[in-house]
């Protein structure tokens, strides 16, 4: 939906929505959100305008600003322009900041300031064809007793300078809601839950009929625990292949091992990522998966859930259209060849990273489904989570998430859970209403129904600090929330997005994970599944080579019988 402002300066005050300001031109309704990394993306319920920043506004596709952080999508390369096969941009800001980062590029500060910055691409998103506009997303915090900062030039990839200037005026003051801080530079003890100003609502004992949402019922060798402590851990990305000697792309063999702050602060695993163009299994992914309860070092220990991550945002942007999201047939096709992972490769489910791009069309949603719906008859307790923007703007996952539930809370057998993809700070928290009372909201609001509190899964950076984690991890039992997902963690001998949000480089955050774990701890001893694991090497006197074969049941597993606790 778009809007017009009627009035050069006009006054506009909505409950719940920060305006920044307003124009005679149109702007969106909401905005779309920043990029936060290669895969995930921070939503802010808000209304601004497209831009304010004069002969710059042709080059900024989105500009949020929260009072005490911002995020921007900037133009790098024009639409009408030639080929690339690499691009940089510079530009100067008229405040400091505290951080500024991006997931798509890399950003090198001017030494010196805080004010000027450079953007330069990554290995996967530098080559542009003439017909394409490349842009590229940022995110930075500020203090927030000072003013917003906005641009004061931008030199684009082909080395024109644009000088900006603040040709619009500014509107009345409005009344600003819903902001949080970053975690960014605070000190563990100064982060209390009470930061958080807008508190998930947790739905009333009718919103909460929901028999089919318990934790057990899924989880096809492990359960999915009442409360997760999931970890999105690097194994495979088709752009990570720079010498043969350091190529982790999907067809990459090496040996993924678990730290063992990892084993020890985490009971589920997010393996990330396989590309949804082959939907083949990487052999990093495999070997990894199969060490489940071997107890060799690094091995996954034998009552972790362990979920294959489909997609991404990379691979939302391309391929785009999922050529197996193009109709029901070729949905329930590809759906057959999932259902067997489980007895391949002895995992408990799915994660479905279908982002902007190949996510943007109502047909990949209603197709999503019957992939999920297929799969279902197949393999019914495999474990299906849906991660989403905080504010649900990508069609295809809010039709997911539409028909999962319904606005009294009732699973109706689609999607098992919602992962926020939030990370900064405990800003999570401020949009579980946005699918827990989603079908509360106003009339047009995308998600439409109610999803129960305990299929939300709270986001949070991997480099985020002990006190963070511990307020998100006591909100998730204060409000019954599922628990936790972070974006992301390295592994031993693999790969690295930017440090920066790196888990295993941050010794706070790795405590903080394991203080998660003991807050969860006794919520979860009752809600495992009973099965036996025989050692790797001593499977029924079979040898490793049988092992090897892909046929085998469960891939290493000899399962006894798994009664399902109730409770």
């Amino acid at each position: 939906m778009k809007m017009l402002a009627v009035a050069v300066a006009a006054a506009v005050s909505l409950s719940g929505f920060l305006v920044t300001e307003v124009s005679t031109s149109y702007y969106e309704y909401p905005l779309n959100p920043s990029v936060q990394g290669h895969k995930k993306h921070t939503s802010h319920r808000q209304i601004i305008a497209k831009s304010n920043f004069g002969s710059c506004d042709d080059y900024i596709k989105n500009w949020n600003d929260w009072g005490s952080g911002f995020s921007a999508k900037l133009v790098a390369k024009e639409e009408n322009e030639e080929t690339i096969d690499s691009w940089k941009i510079t530009f100067e800001l008229d405040q400091e900041v505290k951080q500024l980062d991006s997931w798509e590029a890399v950003v090198e500060k001017a030494a010196g300031s805080n004010k000027k910055f450079a953007v330069t691409n990554n290995a996967w998103n530098g080559p542009t064809a003439a017909d394409t506009e490349r842009a590229v997303s940022i995110q930075g915090t500020y203090d927030p007793k000072q003013t917003a900062p906005k641009l004061r030039y931008i030199t684009l990839a082909n080395g024109n300078q644009v000088v900006c200037g603040a040709s619009r005026p500014l509107p009345q003051t409005p009344e600003v809601t819903e902001v949080t801080e970053s975690d960014e530079g605070v000190a563990q003890d100064e982060e209390e839950p009470e930061a958080v100003d807008a508190t998930p609502v947790t739905p009333t004992p009718t919103q909460e009929p929901i028999s089919q949402s318990k934790p057990g019922d899924r989880g096809v060798f492990v359960q999915w625990p009442k409360r997760v402590m999931g970890l999105y851990i690097l194994l495979a990305d088709d752009s990570e292949c720079k010498t043969e000697s350091a190529c982790f792309d999907s067809t990459a063999e090496w040996d993924p091992q678990l730290y063992e702050w990892q084993q020890e602060g985490s009971n589920v695993l997010f393996f990330t990522f396989i590309h949804p163009g082959t939907m083949d299994v990487p052999p990093a992914f495999e070997k990894l998966a199969r060490s489940r309860g071997s107890g060799k070092p690094g091995a996954v220990p034998k009552d972790t859930v362990i979920m294959f991550a489909i997609g991404g945002y990379a691979y939302s942007i391309k391929p785009n259209p999922w050529h197996w999201l193009e109709s029901k047939e070729a949905a329930e096709k590809m759906a057959e060849k999932v259902a067997k992972w489980p007895e391949l490769y002895g995992i408990d489910g799915i994660d479905l990273d279908l982002e902007e791009g190949a996510g943007a069309h109502r047909k990949a949603g209603m197709n999503m489904v019957h992939f999920i719906k297929k799969l279902r008859t197949l393999a019914p307790k495999l474990i299906v989570s849906q991660p989403v923007y905080g504010y649900p703007q990508v069609e295809a996952e809010s039709y997911v998430i539409n028909e999962s539930w319904d606005v009294d809370g009732n699973n109706k057998g689609v999607a098992d859970s919602i992962g926020l993809m939030v990370y900064e700070g405990t800003q999570a928290l401020n949009y579980v209403k946005n699918y827990n009372r989603g079908g509360d909201q106003w009339e047009g609001f995308p998600i439409k129904v109610n999803a129960p509190s305990n299929t939300i899964l709270l986001g949070a950076k991997g480099s985020s600090t002990y006190g963070t984690i511990e307020t998100l991890a006591k909100a998730a039992v204060d409000k019954d929330l599922l628990g936790i997902m972070v974006w992301y963690s390295s592994v031993k001998n693999g790969f690295q997005y930017a440090v920066t949000w790196d888990a295993q480089g941050s010794e706070s955050s790795q405590k903080g994970y394991n203080r998660a774990m003991e807050i969860f701890k006794s919520e979860n001893a009752k809600f495992k599944s009973t099965y036996s694991i025989t050692p790797y090497n001593d499977i029924s006197g079979e040898d490793e080579d049988d092992m090897n074969n892909k046929k085998h049941h469960s891939v290493g597993y000899v399962l006894g019988k798994r009664p399902w606790n109730d409770w």
